[in-house]
C-alpha cells in the first residue's frame, strides 16, 4: 500500500480518521507520520526470550550472532522461522530442536507421514503407524476424550496382535 499523503512510500500504518461523524482511512509512511507527529521514532523489536539465549549459545566475541545456516542449502534459521519452511532433508537436521519446538506449540504429533522406501514399506504400519496412533492416543487422553482414546487403544492392540482384551 502506498502512502496517501506523499505517494512514494510503502505505507506500513493505517490510520483512521473520525471527521464529522464520517470515518476516513489513510495509510502512512514512516516519514509522514513523524512530520505529522504521530510517530517520533519506530518502536524498538522485543527480543524473544528464545532469541536472547541462542545469542548466548551462538554469539560471535564482537557481539552479534552467527547465524545458523544449513551446509547443504544454505537456507537460515531465520528463513525457517519466517516462512516455517526447510530448503531439504538436512535442514531437518539442522533445525531439528526448532522443528520440535513449532510442532510441539501446534500440539502436532512428531509422526512421518512422507513416502517410504519399497523394502520399508511393509514394515509402515508397524513402526509408522502405530507411533502416530499413540500419540493420538496420548493427546486424546490429555483433553479427556475417553471414547476417542479407547478407539484408539484398541486400533494398537489389534496392530500389536493382542486383539480385544
Amino acid at each position: 500500500m502506498r502512502c496517501s499523503y506523499c505517494g512514494k512510500n510503502e505505507a506500513p500504518f493505517r490510520v483512521e480518521q473520525s471527521v464529522g461523524g464520517e470515518q476516513r482511512l489513510h495509510w502512512m509512511c514512516v516519514e509522514c507520520a513523524q512530520m505529522a507527529g504521530i510517530m517520533t521514532e519506530l518502536p524498538p523489536r522485543m527480543p524473544r526470550p528464545a532469541d536472547l539465549f541462542e545469542e548466548l549459545l551462538f554469539g560471535r566475541e564482537d557481539g552479534s550472532v552467527t547465524e545458523r545456516r544449513c551446509g547443504n542449502c544454505g537456507t537460515t534459521y531465520h528463513e525457517f522461522r519466517a516462512s516455517g519452511r526447510v530448503g531439504c532433508p538436512e535442514c531437518y537436521t539442522m533445525f531439528h530442536h526448532d522443528i520440535a519446538e513449532l510442532a510441539e506449540r501446534e500440539k502436532r504429533p512428531h509422526a512421518y507421514n512422507g513416502s517410504l522406501p519399497d523394502r520399508i514399506e511393509p514394515y509402515r504400519t508397524f513402526y509408522v503407524d502405530r507411533e502416530a496412533l499413540r500419540q493420538r492416543l496420548q493427546h486424546a487422553l490429555d483433553e479427556e476424550r475417553y471414547e476417542e482414546a479407547a478407539h484408539l487403544r484398541d486400533r494398537i492392540r489389534i496392530m500389536d496382535g493382542r486383539g480385544e482384551e
